[in-house]
Order: C-alpha cells, then sequence, then structure tokens
C-alpha cells in the first residue's frame, strides 16, 4: 500500500507514484489531483433527466454520458456523430483491484 503520498516515490513499488496511485486519493495533497476526481455517477445523472422518448435512436438514449458536467470527463459533443456512436462499459483497475 502506498503510505507517504507527496514524496515523488513509488514507495509500494506498484508502478503508480504518489497521487497518480489510487491509494493516494484520500490524501490531502491528491484530493483535487487529475487521478483522483471521480465521474458522476450515470445513474444518478439520468436521474436528474427527463426520460428519452420510446422512439429515441441509440445516441439520443445515451448521449447524456458525454454531454456538459456529465459522466464522461472532457467529452465534448461537436466531437460525436449521431450515426456513429458506441458505448464500452468496464472499470480500469491496478493489480491490486484498486480503481485507476
Amino acid at each position: 500500500l502506498e503510505m507517504e503520498c507527496s514524496d515523488d516515490d513509488d514507495n509500494d513499488k506498484d508502478g503508480m507514484m504518489d497521487c497518480s496511485d489510487s491509494e493516494c486519493c484520500t490524501h490531502p495533497a491528491c484530493a483535487e489531483h487529475i487521478m483522483c476526481l471521480a465521474s458522476n455517477d450515470p445513474v444518478e445523472v439520468l436521474l436528474r433527466k427527463q426520460p428519452p422518448s420510446v422512439t429515441a435512436s441509440f445516441y439520443q438514449r445515451v448521449k447524456f454520458l458525454v454531454e456538459e458536467n456529465s459522466v464522461q470527463s472532457y467529452a465534448h459533443m461537436d466531437e460525436y456523430s449521431e450515426r456513429r456512436v458506441s458505448v464500452m462499459r468496464g472499470q480500469v483497475l491496478s493489480p491490486q483491484g484498486l480503481g485507476i
């Protein structure tokens, strides 16, 4: 486990140093670090929105994921084509099974 979160060293030798190691995200020095920012829960985002119509396209049903202040960080709506969109689900985990 990473215990020293502000010494610029990979103390637990897992390849991730300080705030890049998810084990340090609760440390005050890492609270605002880009690697420790969490995405909004998709269910919570959906509950704040009006449900799409039953005739809505796939894109119209999933575009909430990339809208401003939603689930996907750094997404720009103008970069998505309504005809060419897909959704991938999953998690990125460290060798210890912790979220990265």
